[in-house]
């Protein structure tokens, strides 16, 4: 796309984001999806450390497993659209039961060895970083635990 130089910049900006809005991949809804991921994963992991620390049940595995799953398959239903794979109903099925496996199977059909490693990575870098926050936020609640059992 070509910007006049006499155009103002309020235009050329509306142009682009118009072209952004129509082109092949829908940049905001994947980033989007991949930030409520992020925060999926927080809640997972900082409720797993609590059951462990405080030495509680874990009746809420299955839950959060179907909350990732859940999450996956809506990414990869996304992320399909946008790069024309077919996904059938059966697919999101598998997702949200099976996520361990078939999650890196779509990434690795849908884009090939090298950039589905790489998104690979950073999905297994979002999983790293939700562990920093939920293993403060444990501490956290544990030292509290302790200094109010104290008193």
């Amino acid at each position: 796309m070509l910007i006049d130089m006499h155009q103002l910049p309020d235009q050329a900006s509306s142009e682009q984001a118009t072209m952004n809005s129509l082109g092949s991949r829908p940049i905001l809804p994947q980033v989007g999806i991949t930030v409520f991921l992020w925060f999926v994963f927080l809640v997972v992991n900082t409720l797993n450390m609590l059951a462990a620390v405080l030495k509680v049940e874990q009746s809420s595995l299955l839950l959060t497993s179907f909350l990732v799953g859940g999450t996956l398959a809506f990414w990869v239903y996304r992320d399909s659209r946008s790069t024309g794979v077919s996904m059938g109903l059966d697919q999101a099925f598998f997702i949200i039961f099976a996520w361990p496996i078939t999650f890196p199977l779509y990434i690795y059909i849908s884009r090939g060895f090298r950039s589905g490693s790489l998104l690979l990575l950073i999905f297994l870098g979002l999983y790293v970083l939700s562990l920093i926050p939920a293993i403060l936020i444990v501490i956290v609640i544990a030292f509290s635990k302790a200094i109010l059992s104290m008193g």
